[in-house]
């Protein structure tokens, strides 16, 4: 199974006050991959992949894609597929104009995808593909996660 996750407010928490995982960036990078993941990504990847399933990320952010792929590095991640808008408006928006969904994980050969909007929840149901929505305070969510797999 390909797992796509969102990045923001799904694995990188946005304000103070968020439990983070540990920071694997070596100390010379730091001023360069400043993000933490969201505290239990790191024990969470390890079960996904070691129950042979792949990590995708799917984020409507500008982020770089050699910054993704360097930064999931960090956390043991060798990402299988990374979509950022640039990939997303050349794909699927340039397939369905206006009426193209924010995410379409499907169109990417993705299974799941974790995100924290209901929205894309709903896109989900309208368009064919499976959604696990995760809210930024719920502090069970990786549990979640694996209850899936």
């Amino acid at each position: 199974m390909l797992i796509s996750f969102d990045i923001d407010d799904t694995l990188m928490m946005h304000g103070d006050g968020y439990p983070l995982d540990k920071n694997r960036v070596p100390w010379l990078l730091r001023s360069i991959f400043r993000e933490r993941l969201r505290n239990g990504s790191f024990d969470l990847f390890k079960v996904i992949q070691k129950k042979g399933h792949s990590i995708g990320v799917y984020t409507t952010s500008s982020r770089k894609l050699w910054y993704l792929r360097w930064w999931f590095k960090f956390y043991g991640v060798d990402l299988k597929i990374i979509v950022n808008q640039e990939v997303h408006s050349r794909v699927v928006t340039a397939s369905r104009g206006s009426r193209a969904p924010s995410k379409n994980p499907s169109k990417f050969g993705i299974d799941l995808h974790i995100d924290d909007l209901e929205g894309v929840a709903i896109e989900g149901e309208r368009f064919g593909f499976r959604v696990l929505v995760v809210d930024t305070s719920d502090e069970s969510w990786a549990i979640k996660i694996q209850s899936l797999l």
